[in-house]
């Protein structure tokens, strides 16, 4: 301990003589450490965590999947049933359900998001309510009274935290909830509602079952694949299944992380890695530079009887004194990057809210802070002591052996600098150039001008077709009345979203069931008008009849995708579908395009289907809320739009919540928003990588020049041209440069394929993106060469 505390005391002195060379060291490891950290907390709170349950650790969700592609729905009533009652690799299954509400206090609504769960659901988890009870088991019943707990979040915000809620009632879709409790605070980990409903499992319709999203936990020991086995064996005797045939697919909570954060973390956890063996890298050289420099030093006290291995742990110190202040450091700018990262994160990635700093990710910074030290200080340290004593003593002439030796150290050290570097520029080129066609994909229709509004309407006030028919035809009316509007349109949903109700096979008139996979079907309920309003392009047959829609006639219109792949021998109009064996038999009408659907990876092409919007529209879950969506095409200004919709909506009820109010267009930004985080993130991480390795080729040959002083002084007096002396220098600086750049594109040849999965419209492997990575590596490296050689 004492010698170690003398070693200590020994690097502390030996690095207050050198500040420049300290700070510029610490600040360089703290960068590297500090970017990696910040990452790594997202990992650890997104990826790696379990959820913070009871029994977290082997918390599932559980869906189907289709067979023959990756497509993935949740279960239906019938199925879970049966898996609540017959599996036993599972310890508990529980269901749940979305749903929307519309909260009135006074003349003001508000619209809120819940869940519908069952009675038991907490107590799954190993919970209990903050406040009050969880729902009874007569309350989940069919026809039971409407009871409704609070979330943590809401309780605080709109009923200031006060226990005198229990009791009272709320109008939630005109109807009156008695509030029995609150839910805990940390159920905002599971996820995010406004209120929690009781859950009254309903049976659907005949093209599409209800279905319900389910978390399990599996029994001790038992493996995702045992029970994905035996969950399949159960809805193989599930009589009447629509979805016979589709597999179950069991995953872990961090598969369902929003965006594509479960994707991209990694990527970008990866990309900061390689920063941090630069900034290693650069750390190293430092020192290899400061070693030759101290060889005199180290040459007179190996001669005066000093062991060279007490002289490597002394210097080792160093490396790990300068690791501890840079893990330091690094760990203040990780927390102000988890802050960043917060602030910046779009709407959509609202997991990265719940991203902090513990005692995981302290435990990490510290683990990569002495891995630090141990790779860029061990071998400039034996490398500084294995001096050649002689040489050394009359002053340690340049052009030793143990200079060129660290000289060829050093550019192994530049060159593996480059190669991360261009790696990670390509990579960022990748996304840059994916993010561009995404910005300018073919959407399938005309999105300029077009603006949406949603409206929730209540079962209460709107309790059959004909009050929601009414409700629809009057607003369209006053729609396409508008200054400026030249179209306005209804439908259950509108571009990017779509809602998935027609699944699995579809069977054909004649011909039996026709799989139309690997994709699910689209469908929407649509007014005759849509196309138009939407610019969609009919390219066969033609759209509704007004009277097809009042009646809701049995006829349908396909996309182009869909027609083709269910007819790809005949013309599909004219021809009879249904979607499953409890479907209506349905004509084909129309033919129209492909309408595009931007998401996580992408611009996709649903197999999309239309049916006649009548009978008004669709109760969403089971209580009440029936969301509607109007399209209005205007040729004036869209902002100045919105409080005139605003106020239409409520001229027409004013009961009715605000309507939320977009134009399609911020739709698809919204959509565009992950990949352009993702872009900037890790386009940040490649500028931060470049710059560290020009600033640790500019050490080197600045080093190596003044190590060289006395040399080219004999070459200039000798006859030699300023020129000459500048090439000289450029040419030993681009050596390792372009070293590094072809083993760079080597490895980005193949490190670029972990990216496929976030590109459109661009190949893993783009040539733009190489070609502008090595000509931004080239310049740099010529800016960083030429400077020293100028000197």
């Amino acid at each position: 301990m004492t010698t170690i505390l003398h070693d200590l005391r020994y690097a502390l002195r030996s690095l207050r003589r050198s500040p420049g060379f300290t700070l510029v060291a610490i600040l360089t490891l703290a960068l590297g450490i500090g970017a990696t950290t910040a990452i790594y907390s997202a990992v650890n709170d997104l990826l790696l965590r379990p959820l913070p349950f009871k029994g977290g650790d082997r918390l599932v969700y559980v869906m189907r999947q289709n067979p023959n592609a990756a497509f993935t729905i949740a279960p239906g009533a019938r199925v879970i049933d049966a898996w609540r009652q017959g599996a036993h690799s599972l310890e508990a299954l529980e269901p749940y359900a979305y749903d929307r509400f519309s909260l009135q206090s006074g003349e003001n609504r508000t619209q809120l998001t819940g869940f519908e769960v069952p009675s038991d659901f907490l107590s799954f988890l190993g919970l209990s309510p903050a406040l009050g009870r969880m729902f009874a088991p007569d309350e989940v019943k069919a026809g039971g009274p409407p009871v409704v707990l609070l979330s943590y979040a809401l309780w605080q915000r709109d009923f200031g935290g006060e226990r005198s809620v229990l009791g009272r009632t709320i109008r939630l879709n005109d109807t009156l909830y008695t509030v029995i409790g609150v839910m805990p605070s940390s159920l905002q980990h599971f996820e995010q509602a406004d209120v929690w409903a009781p859950l009254r499992m309903r049976s659907g319709d005949g093209r599409m079952p209800a279905v319900y999203s389910v978390i399990a936990r599996l029994r001790p020991r038992v493996t995702i694949e045992q029970a994905q086995q035996e969950l399949d064996a159960i809805a193989e005797r599930v009589p009447g299944d629509m979805f016979a045939g589709w597999k179950a697919r069991v995953m872990a909570p961090q598969l369902f992380v929003g965006g594509n954060l479960r994707e991209v973390l990694p990527i970008l956890l990866g990309a900061v890695g390689f920063v941090l063996l630069i900034a290693c890298a650069n750390v190293a050289l430092l020192l290899l530079a400061r070693g030759a420099a101290r060889e005199r030093e180290l040459a007179i006290r190996l001669s005066l009887g000093a062991a060279r291995r007490l002289l490597v742990r002394s210097l080792f110190m160093e490396s790990v004194l300068l690791a501890v202040a840079g893990g330091a450091l690094g760990l203040l700018l990780a927390w102000w990057g988890v802050d960043a990262l917060t602030a910046l994160r779009p709407e959509r990635l609202s997991d990265l809210a719940k991203v902090g700093i513990d005692m995981r990710v302290l435990a990490f910074a510290i683990a990569i802070s002495l891995g630090a030290a141990l790779l860029f200080g061990v071998v400039p340290a034996f490398r500084a002591t294995d001096v050649q004593l002689g040489d050394a003593l009359r002053s340690g002439a340049p052009g030793s052996g143990g200079a060129a030796r660290g000289g060829r150290m050093r550019n192994v050290l530049v060159a593996g600098e480059m190669m991360l570097s261009v790696v990670l520029l390509v990579g960022a080129g990748v996304l840059v150039h994916s993010l561009i066609a995404l910005q300018h994909a073919d959407l399938g229709f005309q999105p300029d001008g077009l603006v949406t509004v949603q409206t929730m309407l209540p079962t209460a006030r709107y309790p059959n077709a004909a009050s929601r028919t009414a409700f629809t035809n009057e607003l369209v009316e006053r729609a396409r009345s508008l200054p400026g509007a030249i179209g306005a349109a209804i439908s259950t949903t509108a571009p990017p979203d779509y809602g998935m109700s027609g699944f699995g096979n579809v069977e054909i008139e004649g011909r039996g069931p026709v799989s139309a996979a690997p994709h699910a079907v689209a469908t929407d309920r649509v007014r005759a008008d849509y196309f138009h309003v939407l610019g969609i392009p009919m390219l066969q047959g033609r759209s509704f009849t007004d009277a097809e829609v009042e009646t809701n006639a049995p006829v349908i219109i396909l996309s182009r995708g869909l027609a083709t792949r269910l007819f790809p021998d005949r013309p599909a109009v004219g021809q009879r579908i249904r979607f499953g064996p409890q479907g209506s038999w349905e004509t084909v009408v129309g033919i129209v395009g492909d309408v595009a659907a931007m998401g996580a990876k992408g611009s996709t092409r649903h197999l999309q289907a239309y049916d006649p919007l009548g009978g008004g529209l669709v109760p969403l879950g089971g209580n009440g809320a029936i969301p509607g969506m109007l399209i209005v095409r205007s040729t004036g200004d869209i902002a100045a739009l919105a409080p005139t919709l605003r106020g239409l909506v409520h001229s027409i009820d004013p009961s009715l919540p605000a309507p939320n109010i977009a134009t399609v267009r911020s739709h698809f930004a919204a959509e565009l928003a992950a990949p352009r985080f993702n872009t900037i993130l890790l386009g940040i991480f490649a500028a931060l990588a470049l710059a560290l390795a020009a600033v640790g080729l500019f050490g080197v040959l600045s080093y190596a020049v003044a190590r060289r002083t006395r040399e080219i002084g004999i070459r200039v007096a000798l006859g030699a041209q300023s020129g000459d002396v500048r090439a000289l220098v450029v040419r030993q600086g681009m050596l390792p440069a372009l070293v590094g750049l072809g083993l760079g594109i080597v490895a980005a040849l193949f490190a670029t394929r972990v990216l496929a999965s976030l590109l459109y419209g661009v190949a893993p492997r783009d040539t733009a993106a190489f070609v502008a990575a090595g000509l931004v590596l080239l310049a740099t490296a010529l800016v960083a060469c030429y400077l020293p050689a100028r000197r």
